[in-house]
Protein backbone atom coordinates (compact mmCIF):
# COMPACT_ATOMS: atom_id res chain seq x y z
CA UNK A 1 0.00 0.00 0.00
CA UNK A 2 1.44 3.49 -0.90
CA UNK A 3 2.55 5.39 2.20
CA UNK A 4 0.41 9.41 1.82
CA UNK A 5 2.77 12.29 2.49
CA UNK A 6 0.94 14.94 4.31
CA UNK A 7 1.91 18.20 2.18
CA UNK A 8 1.94 21.25 4.71
CA UNK A 9 1.44 25.07 3.53
CA UNK A 10 3.69 25.85 6.99
CA UNK A 11 7.43 25.54 7.03
CA UNK A 12 8.36 22.52 8.97
CA UNK A 13 12.39 23.11 10.32
CA UNK A 14 14.90 21.49 10.88
CA UNK A 15 17.57 23.26 13.21
CA UNK A 16 20.69 22.53 14.86
CA UNK A 17 21.91 24.12 18.86
CA UNK A 18 25.53 25.47 19.12
CA UNK A 19 27.61 25.97 21.85
CA UNK A 20 30.04 28.75 22.53
CA UNK A 21 32.52 26.60 20.65
CA UNK A 22 30.82 25.91 17.69
CA UNK A 23 30.08 22.35 18.56
CA UNK A 24 26.49 21.20 17.28
CA UNK A 25 24.92 19.94 20.75
CA UNK A 26 21.47 19.35 20.08
CA UNK A 27 19.48 18.85 16.47
CA UNK A 28 15.68 19.50 16.59
CA UNK A 29 12.44 20.08 14.62
CA UNK A 30 9.66 21.92 14.78
CA UNK A 31 6.38 23.69 13.30
CA UNK A 32 7.00 26.63 15.22
CA UNK A 33 9.30 29.74 14.05
CA UNK A 34 13.00 29.61 15.25
CA UNK A 35 12.61 32.69 17.59
CA UNK A 36 9.06 30.07 19.01
CA UNK A 37 10.83 26.76 19.36
CA UNK A 38 14.19 28.68 20.74
CA UNK A 39 12.07 30.78 23.40
CA UNK A 40 10.22 27.28 24.37
CA UNK A 41 13.46 25.63 25.14
CA UNK A 42 14.09 28.67 27.69
CA UNK A 43 10.92 28.77 29.08
CA UNK A 44 11.26 25.33 29.93
CA UNK A 45 14.80 25.60 31.12
CA UNK A 46 14.11 28.26 33.92
CA UNK A 47 11.45 26.19 35.26
CA UNK A 48 13.27 22.89 35.66
CA UNK A 49 12.47 21.27 32.60
CA UNK A 50 14.34 20.91 29.04
CA UNK A 51 16.07 17.23 29.66
CA UNK A 52 19.53 17.80 28.72
CA UNK A 53 19.21 21.07 26.56
CA UNK A 54 17.54 23.01 29.77
CA UNK A 55 20.08 21.49 32.63
CA UNK A 56 22.90 22.71 29.94
CA UNK A 57 21.33 25.92 29.82
CA UNK A 58 20.67 26.45 33.38
CA UNK A 59 24.28 25.31 34.05
CA UNK A 60 26.14 27.47 31.60
CA UNK A 61 23.29 30.41 30.57
CA UNK A 62 21.27 31.60 27.74
CA UNK A 63 24.03 33.16 26.22
CA UNK A 64 26.37 30.13 25.75
CA UNK A 65 24.21 28.78 23.09
CA UNK A 66 22.97 30.11 19.41
CA UNK A 67 19.59 28.27 17.75
CA UNK A 68 20.42 28.20 14.41
CA UNK A 69 17.58 27.44 10.94
CA UNK A 70 18.73 24.61 9.50
CA UNK A 71 16.14 23.29 6.41
CA UNK A 72 12.86 23.92 5.67
CA UNK A 73 10.46 20.51 4.73
CA UNK A 74 6.78 20.47 3.76
CA UNK A 75 5.55 16.92 5.09
CA UNK A 76 6.65 15.04 8.33
CA UNK A 77 8.12 11.95 6.81
CA UNK A 78 10.82 14.09 5.34
CA UNK A 79 11.07 15.98 8.08
CA UNK A 80 11.68 13.35 10.69
CA UNK A 81 14.10 11.45 7.84
CA UNK A 82 16.10 14.61 7.69
CA UNK A 83 16.21 14.64 11.90
CA UNK A 84 17.45 11.01 11.65
CA UNK A 85 19.71 11.65 9.09
CA UNK A 86 21.63 14.83 10.54
CA UNK A 87 21.81 13.18 14.40
CA UNK A 88 23.05 10.07 13.17
CA UNK A 89 25.47 12.45 11.06
CA UNK A 90 26.66 14.51 13.70
CA UNK A 91 25.78 12.73 16.56
CA UNK A 92 24.92 16.07 18.88
CA UNK A 93 25.90 15.21 22.97
CA UNK A 94 22.12 15.98 23.60
CA UNK A 95 20.44 14.01 22.01
CA UNK A 96 18.94 11.12 23.77
CA UNK A 97 16.88 9.56 20.54
CA UNK A 98 17.17 8.67 16.99
CA UNK A 99 14.68 11.50 16.23
CA UNK A 100 11.58 11.26 14.06
CA UNK A 101 8.33 12.52 15.78
CA UNK A 102 7.91 8.79 16.65
CA UNK A 103 11.05 8.16 17.42
CA UNK A 104 11.87 6.37 20.71
CA UNK A 105 15.07 4.73 19.89
CA UNK A 106 18.23 6.00 21.30
CA UNK A 107 20.60 6.88 18.79
CA UNK A 108 23.33 5.92 20.98
CA UNK A 109 21.88 2.20 21.37
CA UNK A 110 24.31 -0.03 23.22
CA UNK A 111 27.00 2.47 23.86
CA UNK A 112 27.52 3.99 27.79
CA UNK A 113 27.32 7.56 28.22
CA UNK A 114 31.05 8.56 29.36
CA UNK A 115 31.25 12.72 28.17
CA UNK A 116 31.78 14.12 31.27
CA UNK A 117 29.93 17.39 30.38
CA UNK A 118 27.22 15.18 29.29
CA UNK A 119 26.92 12.79 32.25
CA UNK A 120 27.52 15.92 34.40
CA UNK A 121 24.01 18.06 33.04
CA UNK A 122 22.50 14.54 33.35
CA UNK A 123 22.83 14.72 36.74
CA UNK A 124 22.07 18.09 37.35
CA UNK A 125 19.07 17.83 35.23
CA UNK A 126 18.02 15.06 37.38
CA UNK A 127 18.62 17.08 40.97
CA UNK A 128 16.79 20.22 39.74
CA UNK A 129 13.81 18.31 38.49
CA UNK A 130 10.78 17.14 41.19
CA UNK A 131 8.02 15.59 39.51
CA UNK A 132 4.52 16.94 40.84
CA UNK A 133 1.07 17.38 39.46
CA UNK A 134 2.09 21.00 37.50
CA UNK A 135 5.02 19.67 36.27
CA UNK A 136 8.73 20.28 37.22
CA UNK A 137 9.98 23.49 38.97
CA UNK A 138 13.05 24.69 40.42
CA UNK A 139 13.43 25.85 43.94
CA UNK A 140 13.47 29.37 42.98
CA UNK A 141 10.26 28.65 41.25
CA UNK A 142 8.68 26.95 43.88
CA UNK A 143 9.42 30.05 46.44
CA UNK A 144 7.54 32.14 44.38
CA UNK A 145 4.41 30.21 43.89
CA UNK A 146 4.53 29.20 47.69
CA UNK A 147 4.75 33.33 48.15
CA UNK A 148 2.07 34.16 45.66
CA UNK A 149 -0.10 31.13 47.43
CA UNK A 150 0.97 33.61 51.12
CA UNK A 151 -0.54 36.20 49.21
CA UNK A 152 -3.40 35.10 48.21
CA UNK A 153 -4.24 33.41 51.56
CA UNK A 154 -4.14 36.83 53.59
CA UNK A 155 -7.30 38.75 53.80
CA UNK A 156 -7.09 42.52 55.65
CA UNK A 157 -9.85 42.77 58.26
CA UNK A 158 -10.71 45.81 60.35
CA UNK A 159 -12.02 45.92 64.41
CA UNK A 160 -14.90 47.93 64.87
CA UNK A 161 -13.98 49.07 68.30
CA UNK A 162 -10.74 50.81 67.63
CA UNK A 163 -10.93 50.65 63.81
CA UNK A 164 -7.03 49.08 63.48
CA UNK A 165 -6.72 47.21 60.61
CA UNK A 166 -5.00 43.25 60.77
CA UNK A 167 -3.49 41.06 58.27
CA UNK A 168 -3.81 38.04 60.14
CA UNK A 169 -5.89 36.86 63.05
CA UNK A 170 -3.08 36.12 65.18
CA UNK A 171 -1.97 39.81 64.94
CA UNK A 172 -5.43 40.71 66.33
CA UNK A 173 -5.77 37.94 68.90
CA UNK A 174 -2.47 39.39 70.19
CA UNK A 175 -3.17 42.79 70.37
CA UNK A 176 -6.48 42.87 71.54
CA UNK A 177 -6.10 40.05 74.06
CA UNK A 178 -8.68 37.61 72.90
CA UNK A 179 -8.63 33.71 71.17
CA UNK A 180 -8.18 33.62 67.32
CA UNK A 181 -11.00 31.66 67.04
CA UNK A 182 -13.55 33.96 68.08
CA UNK A 183 -12.09 36.10 65.44
CA UNK A 184 -12.64 33.84 62.78
CA UNK A 185 -16.03 32.73 64.28
CA UNK A 186 -17.32 36.10 64.06
CA UNK A 187 -15.88 36.98 60.45
CA UNK A 188 -16.85 33.52 58.84
CA UNK A 189 -20.58 34.53 57.53
CA UNK A 190 -21.87 31.02 57.92
CA UNK A 191 -21.85 31.50 61.74
CA UNK A 192 -24.35 33.05 63.80
CA UNK A 193 -21.44 34.98 66.07
CA UNK A 194 -21.95 39.02 66.02
CA UNK A 195 -18.95 39.91 68.27
CA UNK A 196 -16.53 38.39 70.76
CA UNK A 197 -15.60 39.62 73.89
CA UNK A 198 -17.57 42.51 72.77
CA UNK A 199 -15.20 43.31 69.20
CA UNK A 200 -16.78 43.34 66.09
CA UNK A 201 -14.96 42.47 62.99
CA UNK A 202 -15.52 42.69 59.06
CA UNK A 203 -13.56 41.95 56.02
CA UNK A 204 -11.98 44.42 53.88
CA UNK A 205 -13.19 44.25 50.13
Amino acid sequence: MEKMVRISDKPMIIYFVFNKNDEIVYIGQTVMTLAQRKGKHLSEARKGRGSILGAGIRKHGEKYYRFEKHSIYFNQIDLDEAEKHYIKKYTPRYNVQEGGKKSFEPWNKGKKETRPEVLENIKLGAKERKRTKRGSYTEEHKEKISKAGRRARIKPFICHENNKIYETKMDAAEDLGIDPRGITAVLNPKTRNKSHKGYTFSYID
